[in-house]
């Protein structure tokens, strides 16, 4: 059998495991750690508590337009005589309902401009319409 050296590949020699020491810790260390930390959750805890200003609500019954109420003013609104919709702190949801399934009491908040939450036994559909669209996601 070839030797490494005859194949042209010269012998490799295993370097030691050098144990990561977390005593050595310094100043700027620790700073960035809390700032990576740090900012993510400020970035959440902002967007989920801003009001959204300039999105509106539109609620439809029938496919006819029955209101148009501000997102960022807090309002509960009676649809129908059993459905109830309230928007508070820049979300909406559908606080109580009569129909069967209660589906769309499941859908729960909603902030975001093109959401929509649709009570069909009712025949209501409720939409955030607004400028400022977010996408979950882009694709290229």
């Amino acid at each position: 059998m070839d030797s490494p050296s005859a194949r042209g590949c010269a012998p490799t020699r295993k370097q030691p495991l050098v144990p990561v020491r977390l005593d050595r810790l310094t100043v700027s260390d620790v700073l960035l750690v809390v700032l990576l930390v740090a900012l993510p959750v400020w970035a959440l805890v902002r967007r989920h508590t801003t009001p959204r200003t300039g999105l509106t609500v539109e609620i439809r019954r029938d496919n006819r337009l029955t209101g148009v109420y501000p997102l960022g003013r807090d309002a509960v609104v009676q649809v129908t005589k059993g459905l109830r919709v309230e928007i508070r702190a820049g979300r909406v949801r559908v606080a109580e309902s009569d129909c069967p399934k209660q589906t769309c009491c499941h859908a729960g908040w909603r902030s975001v401009s093109g959401s929509t939450i649709a009570c069909v036994p009712n025949r209501v559909v409720i939409t955030i319409t607004g400028s400022g669209v977010e996408y979950d996601a882009e694709t290229w």
